[in-house]
């Protein structure tokens, strides 16, 4: 009984810190057609986001949640994939997707 008080008081705590720390983060992204020279020679066609390639790095935290807002600067749809964001599905299902992203 001891035993189960403590875990449940454990996991109470561990609940707690995850809603006191998390925190809302916001990022606006820019997709821009840029000219970047990596080889010797001027490539025109380049996409950057805020004008970097590799895009930014966007950091969170458990329990945080993202706000981040994309605005197509080019002339043509776009879209944007991530790596390293794991998400469930289940519970995400029409909130983060790969739409294309008009101009």
């Amino acid at each position: 009984m001891i035993a189960r008080l403590k875990l449940f008081s454990g996991l109470l705590c561990l609940l707690f810190s995850i809603q006191v720390f998390a925190a809302e983060r916001n990022y606006e992204l820019r997709v821009q057609n840029v000219t970047k020279n990596f080889t010797g020679v001027d490539v025109t066609h380049a996409l950057a986001i805020n004008g970097s390639i590799p895009a930014p790095t966007l950091r969170f935290k458990l329990g945080d949640e993202a706000v981040i807002k994309v605005i197509n600067e080019t002339n043509e749809p776009t879209t944007l994939h991530w790596h390293g964001l794991l998400v469930l599905y289940q519970c995400f299902q029409n909130r983060f997707d790969q739409k294309n992203l008009n101009p």
